[in-house]
């Protein structure tokens, strides 16, 4: 078990006991959580947008290690072409994850309460159809919801303000149907729309060309899904108090991928290097 594992337990214990200590009337009986469906329903979102977020680091890995000049020419003497195929998939990967996660919401609300793996619509869209109701907004952004979560009294204003935030950026950003009005803060739509061209090249199955990852649209799509994973690591906290953080899981995920990448090429990058001396040395004995 990792440290980490054990301040993960730790941090459980204490929103639990803070819970019992200060949460609401309810909470405290114990009666059955009625937003257990909606939790589910944004740790479903959030485990897909970090997939995206994994998917797209292995994609970026790849590409700093051909930044070695003689890693390229390793997959090209050892004919290790089908890393191009891997490549092209991880970008399919991690784009379409992200683009389905703020498809337009248009089904009832009773759905995100009862999701169903099968047949519900996971997207940060029905979020938004969700925290059109002001009363619930109020909730979320009060003093005792932060406490029912498990924060401590002395944190609980402050958590509170932190929920009313993230609920006024995600709306700001995110409604529940694009077509209907212009979100008051454009930057997700509009990115959303820059990738789409590529979004449709890929459902097509014509994405695979270097070409088509122009440097801007990679840094389009990189932004697309870095803020697709903050919004959803800020709705689970904002129902279930606790997430690990966006940046700190995008700083590991590239970590884990720049790490594989280096060993999984090391084997090819030296076989070519022994390749090229005796080649060059051969040379120079004739």
């Amino acid at each position: 078990m990792t440290n980490s594992d054990l301040e993960a337990i730790r941090e459980a214990r204490e929103r639990a006991q803070n819970t019992a200590l200060y949460g609401s009337d309810d909470t405290q009986a114990g009666l059955v959580d009625e937003f257990l469906g909606v939790k589910r329903y944004v740790g479903h979102i959030l485990r897909e947008a970090q997939s995206a977020e994994e998917s797209w680091s292995h994609w970026e890995a790849i590409n700093d290690i051909f930044e070695n000049e003689d890693a390229g020419r390793a997959v090209v003497e050892l004919e290790l072409g089908g890393i191009g195929s891997l490549r092209a998939a991880l970008a399919r990967d991690a784009l379409l994850q992200a683009y389905k996660l703020s498809d337009p919401f248009d089904h009832p609300v009773s759905e995100i309460h009862q999701p169903s793996n099968e047949k519900t619509a996971y997207s940060l869209c029905g979020i938004a159809k969700l925290l059109d109701d002001a009363e619930l907004r109020t909730r979320l952004s009060s003093r005792q919801w932060a406490l029912d979560l498990g924060h401590h009294p002395i944190v609980a204003v402050f958590s509170a303000e932190k929920n009313a935030n993230r609920i006024t950026r995600f709306r700001d950003l995110i409604q529940a149907r694009w077509a209907k009005v212009s979100p008051q803060v454009p930057e997700f739509v509009t990115l959303r729309a820059s990738v789409k061209p590529l979004r449709d090249r890929v459902l097509a199955h014509t994405l695979g060309k270097d070409a088509e990852l122009s440097r801007p649209t990679i840094d389009q799509t990189r932004k697309f899904i870095s803020l697709t994973l903050e919004l959803a690591t800020d709705m689970e906290l904002l129902f279930t108090g606790h997430a690990v953080g966006s940046d700190n899981f995008r700083e590991a995920a590239r970590k884990r991928s720049a790490k594989f990448w280096s060993y999984a090429f090391k084997a090819p990058i030296s076989e070519y290097q022994r390749s090229k001396a005796m080649t060059d040395q051969k040379s120079a004995a004739e």
